[in-house]
């Protein structure tokens, strides 16, 4: 059976959300400013796998969220895990703890690979890489909502991620 996406996020995101202690997903959708923090990794990647990688990004969340609310923007932390199969994605996932978004599959040539690895000028075909970013959004009722540029304002790759988050993950 073949799931989209979406599918695959609702159905196992009680379950995922269930392992973190330090990372509430927001529940609100609002106009402004936001920023992004965008986790890329896989189970097939040996740094990823190690306990202080997955240790720093899940602390990473909180602490860019935090940066990211004291100056008046709202946050969202997306993981995108480049492993073929929803089985194996769940593995790398789950002792990650909770995300706003999820994207699973088909290693580098996945749309959210495209985006954030293949889509910048300098692409860096890294992983585990973070990359943390601002745009805008504009929700009015009853009109399409309207989303600016994203806008790359840190990359952290590697064995520097858990470097990165022991001094705070500053995003500028």
């Amino acid at each position: 059976m073949k799931l989209s996406m979406l599918a695959i996020g609702v159905l196992c995101a009680s379950t995922l959300h269930a392992q973190d202690t330090t990372y509430v997903p927001a529940s609100d959708f609002a106009s402004g400013r936001q920023v992004i923090a965008v986790y890329i990794g896989a189970k097939w990647c040996t740094p990823c796998m190690q306990p202080p990688m997955k240790e720093a990004i899940r602390r990473m969340k909180p602490l860019v969220r935090d940066q990211a609310l004291k100056s008046g923007a709202s946050f969202s932390a997306v993981l995108v895990a480049l492993d073929r199969g929803l089985e194996s994605a769940l593995t790398f996932a789950k002792p990650l703890g909770a995300f706003d978004e999820y994207a699973f599959g088909n290693d580098m040539a996945s749309l959210a690979a495209e985006r954030f690895i293949w889509g910048e000028v300098d692409p860096q075909p890294m992983v585990p890489q973070v990359i943390v970013g601002e745009r805008t959004i504009e929700v009015q009722r009853g009109r399409p909502i309207v989303f600016g540029p994203f806008h790359v304002t840190r990359r952290v790759n590697g064995d520097s991620i858990p470097v990165w988050v022991a001094r705070g993950a500053p995003v500028r």
